[in-house]
């Protein structure tokens, strides 16, 4: 597992800064650029609360930040009735959320990682009785899953903590054959602190460091040999200054002084 990759809306105001008792924005008044919101005149990221129509019945409404989908978002059915609510991060779910079946009765509720189901889990039946419950990791249940009547044993979980439905505390990965995978630490459901990964030969493949979810500070990665195939410094999960990348220098944007 390699950070790197896992990493792998105006009507118009200036600049996009929040502002306390703020209108939420219509969403179409804006430009969307892959899952980023921008303010059409400035090509600025916007940030503030939002709201989406669908033929005149609120769709969807939240906050966005830095042209994100962040913090907490709400989507509804089209009778009106709540179908998410859910905790995001940088344009995915990330964290506790609620899924809502068409009449309101909760169908299921956890946890995601970047947009994958991760965590405790408990699912619902249309009669509100609970029917599973176990912990995901990525998308797929493991350990032990209760279901009405038994318990399934799934593939063993990771060996990583959760707090409140979320990622929290040292982790450590391995691979099928037993050698490390990943270890590093998690803060409130992000990367937080200094990361190292491996090939499944025990080789290192990249080490770095996390700050507020992004990478952040000296990042380096190497091929199955132990070759240095890219080294540089990230801020805010993007690259700046002077890279090595593959055997050539790549220019960023500077990195600030400091």
């Amino acid at each position: 597992m390699n950070p790197r990759h896992l990493i792998p809306v105006l009507v118009l105001m200036t600049l996009a800064i929040p502002v306390m008792g703020q209108e939420p924005l219509d969403i179409r008044y804006l430009v969307q650029n892959g899952d980023r919101y921008l303010v059409p005149q400035t090509r600025l990221p916007f940030t503030g609360p939002f709201v989406e129509y669908q033929r005149g019945v609120v769709k969807a409404s939240g906050s966005i930040k830095d042209g994100w989908l962040d913090g907490l978002v709400e989507e509804f059915w089209e009778n009106g009735q709540l179908r998410i609510r859910g905790l995001f991060f940088k344009g995915e779910l990330n964290g506790p959320a609620e899924h809502y079946r068409e009449n309101g009765q909760l169908e299921r509720k956890g946890s995601y990682f970047y947009g994958e189901e991760d965590g405790p889990w408990e699912v619902y039946d249309e009669d509100g009785q609970l029917i599973g419950r176990g912990v995901a990791f990525e998308g797929r249940p493991c350990g032990e899953w209760f279901e009405p009547g038994r318990t399934r044993t799934r593939a063993p979980c990771p060996n990583i903590s959760y707090s409140d439905g979320l990622r929290h505390g040292p982790f450590e990965m391995y691979h099928d054959n037993g050698q490390l995978e990943a270890k590093g630490n998690f803060k409130d459901g992000q990367f937080d602190g200094p990361y190292e990964s491996y090939y499944r030969n025990g080789q290192l493949e990249a080490k770095g460091n996390f700050k507020d979810g992004g990478e952040y500070g000296p990042y380096e990665r190497y091929d199955e040999d132990g070759q240095l195939t890219e080294r540089g410094v990230f801020l805010n999960g993007g690259e700046c200054g002077e890279w090595f990348e593959y055997g050539r220098t790549v220019t960023y944007p500077p990195c600030p002084s400091g």
